[in-house]
C-alpha cells in the first residue's frame, strides 16, 4: 500500500531498517486501522511511551468535527536518520461508515476530522509509518483510544398529552375503564420559563410563592425518546453542558457552559374512588405539568388547534413560535394582565402560564381533558435576570460524559423576550398560592422561540 513517495536510501541506519523491514512479519495486524500496513519486528519498533495521552473531544460548535491530540517524546530522539524525511504520524479516524486518514509531519501534536459521522461510536488510531520500496510501515506502537457519541441530541420541548379513558370492562369488570392520555397532534411545551413550572411571569414580592423560593429562570432539557437508561449508562452520561450567547455572539457570564442537574419533580399521593365493589385507593403518580385550570379543555382539537373564534390563530404551545414568515402565537396572552379573571391571564379559556405541578388536574383529580407534559429530565436554574428584554440569545446544548467528553450532537434554541411590567395587581393567583394575592409589581414575559 503506497502512501507517499519515497527518496534515495542513504546511509548505515537506513539500510538497516530496511533489511529489519525486509524480514519483517507481512502478516503484521497489530491494529485493525493500520492492517493494510506491513510491520516492523516488534523488537525494532520505537518504544512504547513516543505517543501517549491520546484525547479525542467533540467539537462543542460542529458536532460532526472531532479534535484529537496528543503529546510525543522529541523526534530528534526517535534516531531515524535519513529516513525521517519519509517518516509520518498517521492519524486513522473509523467512525463505521469509512476511514478517514491524515499524514502529518513529525512533531505535530493535533489535528481534526470533518464530517465525521454523529451518533456512533469512533474510533482513532495514530501510529509513525515510513515508507521504503514503495510500500508503508509501522514502525512505533499502535496507540488507540475510542469516544463514544450514541446519544442523540437533547431536545428543549415536549409534546402535550390530553387525560383520557381507555375500556377496561374486559379486563377487570369492576373498573369499566382506567385512566391513561393520548398525544396532541400539534403543540409544543418548551421548557423554558421561570422557577418549576416555567412559567412567564416573576416578581419581587414576597407573597408570590415560587419554587424554588428564590425566583429563578429555568432551562429543562429532555433525552431523546430513542435513548433509555441503559445506553447513558453505556456512554457514562454525566450531565448537558448550556452556553447561552447575546446577539453580538459574546457569551453571557453566567451561561458560560454549565453543566445541568437531574430533575427530580417527586410524585403526588392521591385518592381515586374505586368501581363497584371496589373501596377507594391511594395512588402514588409521578408529578406532571398540568395547565391550571382549564376551563375549555374540549374546545382543543386533535391537530393542537382550537375550534373557538375567540382563540383563533392559537395553538397549543407556551411560547409563540416564527418559523420563516409564519408565526404561531402562544396560548396566552401575557401583555395584559389587567383584565385577568381569577388571577389568570388572557385569553381565560387556556391560562398556560398557570402550570400546575402535580399529579392531580383542575379537579382535583387526573380528569378526562385535562392537558399535561412530561417534567424535563434535566434542568438549570439561573439568575431570574440573565435575559434582557427585546434581546435574542442563542441557547445551545450537548452531553457530556464523566471524562467531560462531548457525547452527542449539539441542540440550538433561539428566543427572544419582551418583558411587561405591571403595577400593581390585584388578585393574583398561581399554583402555588392557596388564595389571590395583592402584588406591588408584576412582570410578565412574552417568549418567542426564532426558528430557522
Amino acid at each position: 500500500m503506497t502512501m507517499f513517495k519515497g527518496t534515495n536510501l542513504r546511509g548505515l541506519v537506513l539500510m538497516t531498517l530496511l533489511a529489519l523491514i525486509m524480514i519483517s512479519d507481512a502478516g503484521f495486524a497489530s491494529g485493525d486501522l493500520f492492517k493494510d500496513y506491513q510491520g516492523c519486528p516488534v523488537k525494532t519498533r520505537l518504544s512504547d511511551g513516543t505517543i501517549s495521552n491520546l484525547t479525542l473531544a467533540r467539537d462543542a460548535d460542529e458536532e460532526n468535527k472531532l479534535h484529537v491530540s496528543w503529546t510525543t517524546t522529541a523526534p530528534a530522539t526517535w534516531q531515524l536518520g535519513p529516513q525521517a524525511h519519509n517518516t509520518v504520524m498517521a492519524v486513522i479516524l473509523d467512525d463505521g461508515n469509512k476511514h478517514h486518514t491524515r499524514n502529518l509531519r513529525l512533531g505535530t501534536h493535533k489535528t481534526t476530522f470533518d464530517k465525521v459521522r454523529t451518533g456512533a461510536e469512533v474510533t482513532v488510531q495514530i501510529a509513525l509509518v515510513t515508507n521504503v520500496a514503495d510500500d508503508a510501515y509501522v514502525i512505533s506502537n499502535i496507540v488507540q483510544k475510542d469516544i463514544h457519541q450514541s446519544l442523540t441530541e437533547p431536545a428543549f420541548f415536549t409534546g402535550w398529552r390530553r387525560v383520557s379513558a381507555e375500556d377496561n370492562a374486559a379486563e377487570d369488570p369492576t373498573k369499566e375503564f382506567v385512566l391513561t392520555s393520548t398525544a396532541v397532534g400539534a403543540g409544543r411545551m418548551y421548557y423554558i420559563g421561570y422557577n418549576e413550572n416555567f412559567s412567564n411571569y416573576r416578581s419581587t414580592d414576597d407573597d408570590l410563592e415560587t419554587q424554588p423560593l428564590t425566583p429563578r429562570f429555568r432551562i429543562g432539557l429532555v433525552h431523546a425518546a430513542t435513548e433509555d437508561g441503559a445506553m447513558r449508562d453505556t456512554v457514562d452520561f454525566d450531565a448537558y453542558i448550556i452556553r447561552i450567547t447575546d446577539e453580538d455572539g459574546d457569551m453571557v457570564p453566567e451561561g458560560n457552559e454549565v453543566s445541568t442537574m437531574a430533575s427530580d419533580y417527586g410524585t403526588t399521593d392521591y385518592t381515586i374512588p374505586g368501581g363497584g365493589d371496589i373501596s377507594a385507593r391511594t395512588l402514588q403518580t409521578d408529578n406532571k405539568l398540568f395547565v391550571y385550570d382549564l376551563t375549555d379543555a374540549f374546545a382543543l382539537q386533535d391537530d393542537g388547534t382550537y375550534d373557538d373564534d375567540t382563540l383563533a390563530g392559537y395553538a397549543l404551545s407556551n411560547v409563540r413560535i416564527i418559523d420563516g414568515v409564519t408565526m404561531s402565537l402562544a396560548m396566552h396572552n401575557v401583555i395584559d394582565v389587567t383584565n385577568h379573571r381569577n388571577g389568570q391571564l388572557e385569553p381565560d379559556a387556556v391560562p398556560a402560564s398557570m402550570v400546575r405541578v402535580n399529579a392531580l388536574g383542575a379537579a382535583g383529580t387526573a380528569a378526562v381533558g385535562d392537558l399535561f407534559a412530561e417534567p424535563p429530565n434535566e434542568h438549570r436554574d439561573f439568575p431570574d435576570d440573565i435575559i434582557a428584554s427585546d434581546t435574542s440569545y442563542t441557547i445551545t446544548t450537548w452531553a457530556i460524559n464523566d471524562l467531560d467528553e462531548v457525547i452527542s450532537p449539539v441542540a440550538t434554541l433561539k428566543v427572544r423576550s419582551i418583558d411587561t411590567f405591571h403595577s400593581p395587581v390585584t388578585g393574583f393567583q398561581d399554583y402555588l398560592l392557596t388564595a389571590p394575592v395583592n402584588l406591588d409589581d408584576l412582570t410578565t414575559v412574552q417568549f418567542t422561540v426564532l426558528l430557522e
